[in-house]
């Protein structure tokens, strides 16, 4: 018979899998807006960007609990350590998220990419540099703690959440630059 600190309370579990799910998908539809913008994804893929996030956030609200949303308090209470089947099933989870996420940019055909920047030969001047300025701003972000965004300043420690899914938004149309330097 297992002990109730070695175990896992699946009833909490699922509910924070829920919430995530929830929560994940509305960042999913906005990520997916952004990645249609900087046209790494066609319409018919932002329900699997969608599907994917969602998966992804839920399963790290499962992993986490509380602790992603809000830090640690002096009133709350310590929550059971997570035992090895759980941290099995998030990890499951998110990383058929993360492979849903990477299919649907995958999938994109690139021919409209590349027809994008052929149409303007002159992209390549501007993108790597721009490249360069926005990777060293997100690296310094992670390092340090604190996304200083043009409306907000957000620390990690206080949100959690909010900084890596900022941190992650501001990523995506790095991606669409770096397609453009490499092209």
């Amino acid at each position: 018979m297992k002990s109730k600190a070695t175990g896992c309370d699946w009833t909490a579990w699922t509910l924070h899998l829920i919430f995530g799910l929830v929560v994940g998908g509305a960042m999913g539809i906005v990520a997916a807006l952004r990645l249609l913008k900087t046209h790494l994804i066609e319409d018919a893929d932002m329900v699997l960007v969608a599907l994917g996030a969602a998966l992804v956030v839920g399963a790290a609200s499962s992993h986490w609990g509380d602790r992603l949303w809000m830090r640690p308090s002096v009133f709350s209470m310590d929550e059971p350590p997570r035992s090895k089947s759980s941290w099995i099933a998030s990890s499951a989870i998110g990383g058929v998220g993360i492979m849903t996420v990477l299919l649907a940019i995958l999938h994109h055909p690139s021919s409209s990419s590349v027809r994008l920047v052929k149409e303007s030969a002159q992209s390549r001047y501007w993108a790597f540099p721009v490249l360069v300025i926005v990777a060293a701003w997100l690296i310094w972000s992670w390092q340090s703690g604190t996304l200083i965004t043009p409306m907000w300043i957000i620390h990690r420690d206080e949100h959690p959440a909010l900084f890596w899914f900022f941190l992650c938004l501001y990523a995506i149309p790095l991606l669409g630059l770096a397609w453009l330097a490499v092209l």
